[in-house]
């Protein structure tokens, strides 16, 4: 279910909870303390009900991604270094320059000296050039040899957290297939994952793990399976309607899994409101 429609009975005196819903408690805690610390006493219909959530029946993940489609397609197409990228990894030659400017428009350098980043975009199209390329794309195991071995190997060359740089350089070479990871789609799969049932069976996702020190990068490549995991989920539910999406709409833009996760990434973005589009 879409979060933003929900209300805390707590705070605002809306009606009794619906019933079909599998509520995670974790997620309620937190609203909870702060109204308890804020504010006078709850009522005693407050107490006898703490949380409940106005559900419209238009209002899920579905509809939202239904009427947000176009906009995610619209948003994607601007990017324009994205086929660039992946036509170089694909047909060649290698670019370390395209692979630089790629990586600091997506805000990936900050706080990387200029030796650095030539470094760090050397090591990648090393390991493009050593890596055994799936034909078929890879599978879950697959992607986590590649996130792993690719992760420590620009461990390597600059002692940080490549938590996303991993994930969205793994997707230039089977963009159909990897799940990139953003702060913004974490923040809304934190929310989802306790009031959608899709996703209430997987491990509580947590926050991203700091990585100071080589061996923090297991737990690191065990988030973003997870991670990806969620979202790969999510894409297989709705990978039918996506397909009607692209016929209905003539879309042209071809990556649905980044679609999925652009429409996840605005749920996320709290800067910003999406008008929904029928």
């Amino acid at each position: 279910m879409c979060f933003g429609i929900y209300k805390y009975k707590c705070l605002f005196g809306f009606r009794t909870p619906n019933p079909h819903l599998n509520l995670d408690p974790t997620c309620i805690a937190p609203a909870l303390s702060i109204r308890h610390a804020s504010s006078a006493p709850l009522s005693a219909s407050a107490q006898a009900w703490p949380v409940s959530f106005l559900v419209g029946p238009s209002m899920s993940f579905r509809h939202y991604l239904e009427t947000r489609y176009t906009a995610a397609c619209e948003m994607q197409r601007t990017i324009h270094r994205d086929p660039q990228m992946i036509a170089m990894l694909r047909h060649g030659p290698p670019n370390p320059s395209l692979v630089q400017t790629w990586m600091r428009e997506y805000g990936l350098f900050q706080g990387i000296t200029a030796q650095d980043r030539n470094a760090v975009a050397n090591r990648f199209l090393r390991f493009v050039a050593e890596h055994k390329r799936y034909g078929q794309g890879p599978n879950a195991n697959e992607i986590k040899t590649l996130y792993s071995t690719l992760f420590r190997a620009l461990h390597d060359e600059v002692q940080r957290s490549w938590v996303s740089a991993t994930s969205k350089l793994l997707w230039c070479l089977y963009p159909e297939t990897i799940v990139i990871y953003d702060a913004f789609v974490h923040r809304a799969l934190v929310v989802l994952q306790c009031i959608d049932d899709d996703l209430h069976a997987f491990p509580r996702i947590g926050g991203s793990p700091r990585v100071r020190e080589d061996a923090d990068i297991t737990q690191a490549v065990q988030h973003y399976m997870n991670y990806s995991a969620m979202v790969h989920h999510l894409f297989l539910i709705h990978a039918p309607l996506l397909n009607d999406l692209r016929a209905q709409h003539n879309e042209t833009y071809p990556y649905d899994i980044r679609i999925l996760d652009k429409v996840l990434w605005m749920i996320g973005n709290s800067r910003e409101s999406y008008p929904g589009r029928a």
